[in-house]
């Protein structure tokens, strides 16, 4: 039987490796948009952590971990618009 929060646990995990992955790719190739497409995947990497925390009842966590993802998308949309 499954973990009943496996798809999250998965999803962030994906996530993760997508973004180091890509991330080192951005950093040969010195790509913008690659560098930004990494830092989405962290920022869905995080909402994944805190569903994960909120539906097992961390709910003071899983805040903590909506915001920092929320607030990591709101900068790297502010730097992106900035260049």
């Amino acid at each position: 039987m499954r973990h009943p929060y496996e798809k999250f646990i998965r999803g962030e995990i994906f996530c993760l490796a997508l973004a180091i992955l890509i991330g080192i790719i951005a950093l040969v190739q010195s790509s913008i948009i690659l560098i930004f497409l990494s830092i989405v995947l962290i920022t869905i990497s995080l909402l994944c952590d805190g569903l994960s925390l909120w539906h097992t009842y961390h709910t003071l966590n899983a805040i903590k971990q909506i915001v920092r993802a929320v607030l990591l998308l709101l900068f790297a949309v502010y730097i992106l618009l900035t260049l």
